[in-house]
């Protein structure tokens, strides 16, 4: 018998869901996710997951990046990686829905939807109105991963990776900052094949899926390595809220012109996107207010690559809000009038209906660890508290009083020491106090 090339190879199979929307793809206009050429249906390239799992490894190793460079292999010296993946493929089953989400870029200054010179006409602008296509939350997949004569520190790495995958602090795609790419691990099989005995080899080549066994992840606490803060916020809205989706569920004219946005699992839902913008945009008025560089909000919420300088990650990343019950049954239908602007009457023919959302909801977001992170955060507390006090809302219609929240508590919970500070509606803070004040210094020490 030749002598093998490997003596021994690890075979994990994983399956996973999705915990919130992904986006994997998307460089069309319509930002479409990747679509599997044999399939048909989406999936996630091996390359993005390989790519997440090592920027992990890198971090969890940084004292040690030889060891990341012998198992994911080195370019600069031609080394091949030991580890291999494959694509994650999506499952073709009922829990498989693709969502179209509708976008807008914001203006800095005015907060309403921005526009954009039309390339080669001097006096056209363009909406900033755009759609984006995401996998829905809860479809499936899988994908596997096989480990080339590894040593028993790596497997434990390897699987110490996937739970910190299955913990949130890895996450697959695009629109990190929005919320996308957070799955959970549902099963993990393994089996350990020993290249050197002939039944493991005829098994390797045989593949049998019976083979596998489940195996638990391992136990990790929550500190996600580049996270130092997780902020909740507690409130429910004033009266009603409308963040306009894509009406196609039914046609007619009794039906509502808008409906607010829904996820894959039928909830209503403010999107991570909108929460980031809106709350966004009051941060950089806040910031010229106080006279701060606009690189403060670089490093808040990133900067795309441009010919004169390099693109740079954001600190701060935010989710999707589920308002009002799991089942997307607190919601109002109002019939509203458009108005003449010239006689001051009701247009003809210019009735519509709306419908708005209510109920409880709470907002989350994490601080990675880089760049004045505390800065950031003590900028982003006092647009927490404008949200507080009502000085602005989310979603349309502000100028007939939707989207206004009624906050009743804010954590700030500090992940590497392990405390946290409350705030009240009142902002009265309980808890560990420090946590606020030391973000507000850093924030008043930042040029």
């Amino acid at each position: 018998m030749s002598k093998p090339i490997y003596e021994c190879i690890d075979k994990y199979v994983v399956y996973a869901a999705c915990v919130g929307p992904m986006h994997v793809g998307g460089t069309d206009e319509k930002s479409e996710v990747l679509i599997h050429p044999i399939t048909g249906v989406p999936f996630i390239q091996a390359t993005s997951i390989c790519g997440a799992l090592r920027d992990y490894y890198s971090q969890i190793t940084g004292e040690n990046p030889n060891s990341v460079k012998r198992l994911f292999g080195d370019t600069s010296n031609t080394s091949e990686s030991r580890i291999r993946f494959t694509d994650g493929v999506f499952d073709p089953d009922p829990d498989l829905r693709l969502e179209l989400r509708p976008r807008i870029c914001l203006d800095n200054e005015s907060g309403t939807a921005g526009t954009k010179q039309v390339s080669g006409l001097s006096d056209t602008k363009s909406g900033q109105k755009f759609d984006m296509q995401y996998v829905g939350s809860g479809a499936k997949f899988h994908f596997e991963i096989f480990l080339y004569d590894s040593t028993e520190e790596e497997s434990v790495m390897l699987q110490t990776a996937l739970a910190a995958l299955h913990a949130g602090e890895i996450q697959f795609g695009g629109q990190k900052s929005n919320g996308c790419g957070y799955i959970e691990i549902q099963d993990l099989q393994f089996r350990h094949y020993d290249m050197r005995q002939p039944l493991d080899r005829k098994a390797w080549i045989q593949e049998s899926e019976s083979d596998l066994k489940s195996i638990e992840l391992p136990k990790i606490e929550r500190t996600l390595h580049s996270d130092i803060y997780e902020i909740e916020v507690m409130a429910s809205t004033e009266g009603e809220l409308l963040v306009k989706g894509i009406a196609v569920e039914k046609f007619g004219k009794d039906e509502p012109k808008a409906v607010n946005l829904k996820d894959a699992r039928g909830r209503f839902i403010i999107p991570g996107s909108s929460v980031k913008g809106a709350i966004r945009n009051r941060m950089e008025m806040i910031a010229d207010y106080l006279g701060k560089d606009e690189s403060l909000i670089f490093e808040g919420f990133g900067r795309s690559s441009e010919s004169e300088s390099e693109g740079i990650r954001g600190n701060l990343r935010f989710r999707d809000v589920v308002v009002g019950n799991e089942n997307g049954e607190d919601c109002a239908l109002r019939t509203r009038i458009h108005i003449d602007k010239l006689t001051g009457g009701v247009m003809n023919g210019a009735l519509f209906s709306e419908l708005n959302v209510y109920g409880d909801l709470k907002l989350c977001m994490n601080v990675s660890d880089r760049r004045n992170a505390k800065a950031v955060t003590g900028l982003l507390m006092l647009a927490l508290r404008d949200l507080a006090y009502k000085m602005y809302a989310l979603g349309s219609g502000q100028s007939v009083g939707k989207g206004y929240l009624d906050v009743k508590e804010i954590r700030i919970r500090d992940l590497q020491q392990g405390k946290e500070c409350i705030l009240n509606h009142a902002f009265e803070a309980a808890g560990d106090r420090a946590i606020l004040d030391q973000c507000m210094a850093a924030l008043r020490e930042t040029r």
